[in-house]
């Protein structure tokens, strides 16, 4: 999983999701769009997932910046069901963040997978995920 983060201090108001649909878009300009609030992006999220798979997922590249300059990057698995769901980037971000910041284990993954996922960051990504966790509202 490609993750980049950076920190700085100061506020903590959203400026912008960026997303990138990997696969299944169009191929297109389309494929690519700029929120400037969460609920904006989940409601393009909400568009795309009527077309992605039913029982398994298509890639969306997300980057999350906030005015202080923090980056949250990852990618988003996009489903079908997806398309009646809310809160979809604030919780993936949510999740991610306290799984690489060690304060919460999905319960479908054996402490061996949750130890290699961590595994896979650094400890100051670690520990700037928990931190995040605190210092921005999701």
């Amino acid at each position: 999983m490609a993750l980049r983060l950076h920190m700085r201090r100061g506020r903590v108001a959203l400026r912008r999701v960026v997303l990138q649909r990997m696969q299944g878009g169009l191929g297109t300009i389309a494929d690519r769009a700029v929120a400037l609030s969460f609920h904006e992006a989940d409601s393009l999220l909400q568009a795309w997932a009527l077309t992605a798979p039913v029982r398994t997922s298509h890639e969306v590249k997300v980057e999350v910046l906030w005015a202080d300059g923090f980056v949250f990057e990852g990618k988003f698995p996009l489903m079908h069901r997806a398309a009646k769901r809310s809160g979809l980037i604030q919780n993936w971000a949510r999740n991610t963040l306290a799984l690489i910041g060690g304060l919460w284990k999905p319960t479908s993954m054996s402490a061996r997978e949750y130890a290699e996922t961590r595994a896979q960051y650094g400890p100051k990504e670690q520990e700037i995920s928990a931190q995040a966790l605190e210092e921005y509202e999701l």
